[in-house]
């Protein structure tokens, strides 16, 4: 093998930094994917993962490199203009200086970071994910689904730790001694890289049950716009959208809605005004419920009056009619007045009778058909916690599984296979030794 030159290693890496110093003199704005931040809370230094995608394939990767004075500079920068923190998942245009380290290589030093461009990419995946449900025609399923009228079995997606839920709960409380709402938190993480499938899984759970709820209510507290970025997914929307059971979001935001809002059967800004039309339902049922009370008592004190008057008009006329007769005809007369009086007072009694009878029996039926739904759902509760997997774990039971999938039976496993089994306080890990199936009682 013939060799015209030999370079060294500090020859060849000098030939490097040169042409690339030549080559990019000065810095560059790229766009690209951030898939992890790489925040050094020690240094301060970032050293992010960029990359860029193709039909949902990494095509390009590189590692770059965010000074501490810089990063500062440009998560400010960042949050102010979006009201929102830099995190994984999100398309970003950086102005970066190519640089290369004869001893630590090539890096990409970002020096800036333009927002507006994050915010345009996000608008731009909203309007193609919008148009997808149009065109699978499911932008009106949930809509088209009227709540009932009084909201007493409530499914909410949220997290109980969050100051949104507990607006939320504590909202439903200051009138739990006039209303009845049972609620059940399905736990999901409601932004980052991991909202959107937790999401998806609380509401698959919930879907499972879905008759013995009135109704889902998903809530956040409140973020800027990429915040709400998740709630934009097409897959999450459409979920939404086809859901069996009103949804109700009450994800805070100030301005523009998400997808999720857009397909929602009732979107509301904040977890606040979530539980107000929970409330303001049962108060316009208790209004209609009043009014007819009160409809009821008035027309039967009209009646009342107008048989009076009547009466009182039919004694008057009877009474002139009767002094211009005399003898027998005064007689006749009298016996007529009376038993005019007589009959006009026994309908005036009996109709009187029957309307506050009406009133009896519409507020009795009111009073049992609340007093039937509140035990139900007190034994639809007690249910729920009964067939809680944590109880049924607390009184001895476990649940063996293989790869995830719980074991039902022996002959699906093999010899020497790796099992686990949760307890109530643990889990256990087991290798198979021997598998003896049940016979089976013909």
């Amino acid at each position: 093998m013939s060799v015209n030159k030999i370079l060294s290693l500090y020859e060849l890496t000098s030939l490097i930094q040169s042409e690339i110093s030549n080559s990019f003199n000065a810095p560059l704005w790229v766009k690209a994917e951030l898939v992890k931040l790489n925040y050094y809370p020690q240094s301060g230094h970032c050293y992010p993962d960029l990359v860029e995608k193709e039909n949902n394939k990494i095509k390009a990767q590189i590692r770059a490199i965010i000074w501490k004075d810089n990063f500062t500079y440009i998560s400010e920068k960042f949050r102010l203009a979006t009201n929102s923190n830099i995190s994984a998942g999100m398309q970003l245009l950086f102005r970066i200086q190519v640089n290369y380290s004869q001893l630590y290589g090539l890096s990409l030093i970002i020096q800036d970071i333009d927002p507006t461009y994050t915010m345009g990419a996000m608008a731009f995946e909203k309007q193609q994910a919008l148009k997808k449900l149009q065109d699978a025609d499911v932008l009106r399923l949930n809509k088209s689904i009227t709540p009932p009228a009084l909201i007493q079995r409530l499914a909410i997606i949220s997290v109980e730790s969050s100051k949104g839920y507990n607006d939320f709960i504590n909202t439903i409380n200051e009138y739990k001694d006039r209303y009845t709402v049972v609620t059940k938190i399905f736990p999901a993480i409601l932004q980052g890289d991991t909202a959107i499938p937790s999401l998806r899984k609380a509401l698959s759970n919930i879907k499972a049950v879905a008759e013995n709820f009135d109704a889902v209510v998903v809530i956040r507290g409140g973020g800027g716009e990429i915040g709400l970025s998740c709630y934009n997914n097409y897959e999450l929307a459409y979920d939404i959208a086809t859901f069996p059971i009103p949804v109700i979001t009450g994800i805070g935001h100030s301005t523009d809605s998400s997808l999720c809002d857009i397909v929602a059967a009732v979107s509301l800004k904040t977890p606040t005004e979530a539980a107000n039309f929970i409330l303001s339902r049962f108060a316009a049922f208790e209004k209609v419920i009043n009014d007819i009370s009160k409809s009821l008592s008035d027309n039967a004190s009209e009646i009342l009056e107008y048989e009076q008057r009547t009466l009182t008009k039919l004694s008057t006329d009877v009474s002139r009619q009767f002094l211009s007769y005399s003898g027998q005809q005064r007689q006749h007369l009298d016996g007529m007045l009376k038993n005019i009086e007589s009959g006009v007072k026994n309908a005036v009694v009996k109709n009187n009778f029957l309307l506050n009878n009406q009133v009896y029996n519409i507020v009795n039926h009111t009073k049992s058909m609340i007093a039937g739904n509140k035990n139900s759902l007190r034994m639809f509760d007690v249910k729920c916690y009964l067939l809680n997997p944590k109880n049924i774990l607390k009184r001895g039971y476990s649940i063996t599984t293989i790869n995830g999938k719980a074991i039902k039976n022996a002959k699906a496993i093999d010899q020497d296979a790796i099992i686990e089994t949760q307890l109530f306080e643990g889990k256990l890990t087991s290798r198979v030794v021997d598998v003896t199936a049940s016979k089976t009682n013909k």
